[in-house]
């Protein structure tokens, strides 16, 4: 999936303009997710991001309502799908970004439907590194 990474800024614009919660409130990253990251990076965590990250460590792993996901993926594929000028002047670049993001909002729209009828949680989980 290239669409959603690269027009993760422009879907939390156009989430925000429909009234729907963003993309990036479903994502989880762990305290160690990040110190791997710094430490892959060669950097020592500053003493405020390493008292944040000492703060949510141990905390539970963040799940969400897959029918909250899906109204999120639902409003953004119709949008994009009725509106393409106003996505590609207002928030992106190219007609490819556009349909690219639809065809990755479409299969996360699917696995968002089979768990919802299922009840069970998601989480959008990113490579850091």
């Amino acid at each position: 999936m290239i669409g959603l990474g690269a027009a993760q800024e422009s879907l939390e614009a156009v989430a925000s303009r429909l009234g729907v919660r963003p993309l990036d409130s479903f994502i989880y990253v762990s305290a160690e997710d990040v110190e791997d990251l710094l430490r892959d990076d060669g950097e020592q965590p500053s003493t405020e991001v390493q008292a944040a990250l000492d703060g949510i460590r141990g905390q539970p792993v963040a799940w969400f309502s897959s029918a909250d996901g899906l109204i999120t993926v639902r409003a953004l594929i119709d949008h994009l799908a009725n509106h393409p000028t106003d996505f590609q002047h207002r928030y992106c670049c190219s007609t490819f970004d556009r349909q690219a993001t639809l065809a990755d909002l479409r299969v996360v729209e699917a696995w968002l439907a089979a768990a919802a009828t299922a009840d069970v949680p998601f989480q959008i989980t990113t490579n850091l590194g």
